[in-house]
């Protein structure tokens, strides 16, 4: 079995490693959308035998030429207080993009937003949980990488009432969306859009699970 360790943000992501043929992949964790909760969980992955680490999921885009479903492999994370460290982990996805990413400890819902932090970064996306990662690889002295796929375009504005469903260990609680919903049903839309680009995106995640699986025989 691989030794490699693998960081979440959501239950969704995880569970396109479940359906692999002789899955190699057992070291993996949600960390629900928090750079914390991906930091104590890339540890906790290491003291379970991990000897490398990966965050891996779906991003925002925040180059607008990205398109949902795009992947990206990181060449560098950008902390929010705009430290930057290197990806040295060897990932071999042919069709990725090599570009770097941004974290972030707050969700990045809105074209102006995404487009500041592309101007102040020039990271082609932002995720939640990549910069907590490398805290822990860069702490342990462990080599990391990111693989993502772009979810949300740079252009695209993410219904904020859609986070509150999102749970601590990378579920999802449909009731306080529903709620909202009932009180504001003209946001249906917006919400049914999203469903549609992240299925989209799990989908080439999926994809890229089995590739990076492949690159590991």
């Amino acid at each position: 079995m691989s030794t490699l360790g693998i960081v979440v943000g959501m239950q969704s992501e995880a569970a396109v490693f479940a359906t692999l043929p002789g899955n190699p992949f057992s070291l993996i964790a949600c960390a629900g959308a928090s750079s914390t909760r991906a930091e104590q969980a890339a540890r906790q992955l290491v003291k379970a035998g991990a000897r490398s680490l990966l965050s891996f999921g779906v991003a925002g885009g925040l180059n607008p030429t990205l398109k949902i479903g795009d992947r990206i492999i990181a060449t560098k994370v950008i902390f929010p207080d705009r430290r930057e460290t290197s990806c040295g982990l060897d990932l071999n996805i042919s069709d990725a993009h090599r570009l770097p990413i941004a974290g972030s400890d707050t969700a990045v819902i809105s074209p102006k937003d995404k487009a500041l932090l592309f101007k102040e970064t020039n990271a082609a996306a932002v995720d939640m949980e990549s910069h907590g990662v490398a805290q822990a690889a860069m702490a342990l002295g462990l080599p990391f990488g990111v693989i993502r796929v772009i979810s949300d375009t740079a252009q695209t504005t993410i219904p904020a009432f859609a986070l509150l469903g999102i749970k601590p260990d990378g579920g999802l609680n449909p009731l306080p969306v529903a709620l909202h919903l009932l009180r504001r049903l003209d946001q249906l839309p917006a919400l049914l859009r999203l469903n549609r680009d992240t299925n989209h995106a799990l989908k080439i995640l999926a994809k890229t699970a089995s590739t990076l699986a492949m690159t590991l025989k």
